[in-house]
């Protein structure tokens, strides 16, 4: 599945480039659709060009050095370096430390980082035994009242849940997230409808059982219900792709049970 991509520049302490990062982690880009933040440059930056983007408004405090730090590693991550094993097991543990604090920006960076190191370029680079606790951190901004976390939240859960195995999604399913997201469907906030849809639509995609799940927890009526009377085309078309995966799902399911049969 494709994941439009809004682009964010490190802020140099300009009013109007600061404008333009707040407007973007705030989801007031059309564009804006899960995978994380996304970087102005490409692929093939060097080292080097980390630390010069990280360069501009740092003040002596401790708050705006960990804003600024936490950026450089969400950029790290974005453009991703070839990583060794050493170094990525590092970036993960900060991100994760990162997570504790309650700082809007500065989670909206870490999600971010989260969301870059799961985006499919290697292996889930998150264990198993460190996968449930990044969970629950993510359900609770989800779950937040700040709109910056909820979104930020919601970005680093939909690479996880994308590109991670079916064990992940297991571990994601019983911490209850699916309740969550049939909350979100239900709000007016597109953000938070899209980005659900998308989450569910990826869930739906994988095996009889996880469609099963969606299924049981009653998210198909709240679907149908974006379907029909959400007014844009885009949440539209995530929320008709989540039912349609579940219905494809199914019916190969049963296809295969019934060729099963006749072969026998």
């Amino acid at each position: 599945m494709d994941s439009d991509g809004a682009q964010i520049h490190i802020s140099n302490g300009d009013d109007e480039q600061t404008q333009q990062n707040n407007q973007f982690m705030y989801g007031e880009d059309e564009e804006t659709h899960g995978g994380g933040y996304d970087f102005d440059g490409g692929d093939n930056r060097r080292r080097d060009d980390i630390a010069q983007h990280s360069e501009g408004h740092v003040d002596s405090s401790a708050g705006d050095l960990l804003y600024n730090g936490t950026k450089t590693l969400a950029l790290a991550c974005q453009i991703y370096l070839d990583f060794s094993p050493d170094e990525l097991e590092l970036i993960l543990r900060a991100l994760m430390k990162l997570l504790k604090y309650e700082n809007s920006h500065v989670l909206a960076y870490a999600c971010s980082g989260i969301s870059y190191l799961c985006d499919g370029k290697q292996k889930m680079v998150v264990e198993e035994q460190q996968l449930g606790t990044l969970i629950d951190r993510l359900i609770e901004l989800i779950n937040s009242e700040s709109r910056v976390k909820t979104i930020a939240g919601l970005r680093a859960l939909g690479s996880i849940v994308r590109w991670g195995s079916d064990s992940n999604i297991e571990l994601i399913i019983e911490r209850d997230i699916l309740l969550s997201l049939e909350c979100l469907l239900g709000e007016d906030d597109k953000y938070y409808v899209k980005n659900a849809c998308w989450i569910i639509s990826n869930i739906t995609a994988r095996n009889e059982n996880h469609i099963k799940a969606v299924i049981d927890s009653g998210l198909i009526e709240p679907l149908i219900d974006v379907v029909e009377s959400y007014d844009l085309l885009d949440v539209k078309r995530e929320a008709a792709r989540a039912i349609s995966n579940a219905i494809y799902g199914l019916l190969y399911k049963e296809q295969m049970k019934t060729s099963g049969k006749r072969q026998s």
